[in-house]
């Protein structure tokens, strides 16, 4: 069996695709086409997220478990995975390829870094697999208007008012269909990035993006973009408070150290103060992603006075 992937022409058409279940040997279609819901870019996120987590080996192949993991993407376009599920059992090989992908992606996307279509072309020359390069057809635009054929691609600039493009990839693997979604993409200059709050490849719209709009993992009612907006508003409501709290615990913390008459405590008073701030930067990474309050950071503040406390009377 076989995929075909398939793009037309156009800034909506270019990103989302048709998918076809081909029998690889006579080149029928074995069901009927579906117009997937899912961009290319979180098409590719969402299978590569699927894969690093579900993942699990018996012998040579490598299953992927039909889960409640797998909701993500089923929830998007549930009729995606009676096609793709074929191909959710792969070689060890395959495995091996697709980590080699995720590792590529993730050293050429970094920051304000993006991976290029000549690093794709370099990587996959180097690795000595085969890229699933487009089959172009023209496509008439209105009824009434000729079939193309082969020989008019030459003249497309020409033809651009009658026809339109339209690129069909055959994939014979997960890992063939991975590697042309990201071949895809960077063909068409689409930026691969990976969200900071859910974590999950997308496209960026400019270089300064670093949210996608999938469904937030930490507020289901909201888009990853409008959920960090949210959690950046309620930091602001109580940030003023959790700062001067901060600044004071650390300020008396200094303010022993340089007061200090007994030398044998300095060194026990430098730890909690590096401890101090060490657990904090943990406490606000942990409140930007959804998974602590700053209610709970200012109680975590106060237990360190309370500690503080303790610790001068023992030491009177």
């Amino acid at each position: 069996m076989g995929i075909s992937i398939n793009f037309a022409e156009g800034e909506h058409n270019i990103l989302y695709p048709k998918i076809l279940l081909m029998n690889s040997r006579n080149n029928k279609l074995v069901k009927p086409t579906i117009e997937s819901k899912l961009g290319a870019d979180y098409l590719l996120g969402n299978l590569i997220d699927m894969i690093k987590s579900c993942e699990y080996s018996t012998g040579k192949l490598w299953f992927i478990k039909n889960d409640s993991s797998y909701k993500h993407i089923a929830e998007s376009d549930e009729t995606l995975f009676s096609y793709l599920k074929d191909f959710l059992q792969y070689s060890t090989a395959d495995k091996i390829r697709i980590d080699q992908l995720i590792g590529f992606l993730d050293s050429c996307c970094d920051g304000e870094q993006y991976a290029t279509l000549k690093q794709f072309e370099l990587y996959m020359s180097l690795l000595g697999e085969r890229i699933c390069y487009p089959q172009v057809n023209l496509i008439p635009k209105a009824v009434g208007i000729p079939e193309a054929s082969v020989g008019m691609l030459k003249d497309f600039d020409k033809l651009k008012e009658l026809y339109m493009e339209h690129y069909e990839y055959i994939c014979n693997s997960l890992a063939e269909i991975l590697e042309t979604l990201v071949y895809h993409l960077l063909r068409n200059k689409f930026h691969i990035a990976k969200c900071e709050h859910c974590g999950l490849w997308f496209s960026r719209c400019h270089p300064n993006e670093r949210y996608c709009n999938r469904q937030s993992p930490v507020y289901a009612q909201h888009s990853c973009k409008d959920a960090i907006k949210l959690i950046n508003k309620k930091e602001g409501e109580v940030n003023d408070d959790s700062k001067r709290i901060y600044k004071n615990l650390t300020n008396s913390i200094m303010n022993r150290i340089r007061t200090c008459v007994k030398p044998e405590r300095i060194p026990t008073l430098k730890e909690e103060l590096v401890r101090v701030r060490t657990e904090a930067a943990e406490f606000k990474k942990k409140i930007k992603a959804g998974e602590a309050t700053t209610e709970e950071f200012i109680e975590w503040m106060e237990s360190c006075r309370v500690r503080q406390k303790k610790f001068d009377d023992e030491g009177e």
